[in-house]
């Protein structure tokens, strides 16, 4: 349910029966579970942050993506900056949050066990009543970069045979 519209039914609550107000309740509350699905059901990550920095809601990916203790791990309610270990990762988002650089996709390698992983961070700016969020997206893009690497391999090898 929107701000809005809440705002309008608190202010109006007197003219509203009970019955009628539990529906508006409901559907709201409906309303949000449908998007916060649709955002757990992404494979990419995604961290919906206030102007301050604040999270107000973490995809399920997100912990997948980027995991961390859990007495740090990104949740609603704490400041971005907390529950960001990476230095590099977290000086590019603040960067982007404060309006100090340009909201580019960017690619961060990391060393994951036997591994390394690259994910590709990103930011969607948007107003939901009046109040200005950013959508972080975090998105594992190692298996494209090893498949691109695998094909221009073959690639350099076929030239050489011709």
């Amino acid at each position: 349910m929107s701000a809005k519209l809440l705002r309008k039914v608190i202010g109006n609550i007197g003219q509203f029966p009970l019955s009628e107000l539990e529906k508006l309740i409901g559907e709201g509350l409906h309303e949000s579970d449908i998007y916060r699905t649709l955002l757990d059901s992404l494979p990419e990550g995604h961290v919906i942050v206030t102007r301050d920095h604040r999270v107000v809601f973490v995809s399920k990916a997100m912990s997948r993506l980027i995991p961390a203790d859990r007495r740090y791990r990104l949740r609603e309610g704490v400041r971005i900056e907390s529950s960001v270990f990476d230095k590099d990762v977290k000086d590019y988002m603040i960067a982007v949050l404060s309006g100090k650089e340009r909201a580019e996709a960017r690619d961060f390698a990391f060393q994951a066990g036997e591994g390394a992983s690259v994910m590709r961070v990103s930011f969607r700016t948007f107003e939901v009543d009046d109040e200005s969020l950013t959508d972080i997206t975090v998105r594992d893009i190692t298996e494209e970069i090893n498949k691109e690497t695998k094909l221009r391999r073959s690639e350099s090898l076929a030239s050489m045979t011709t």
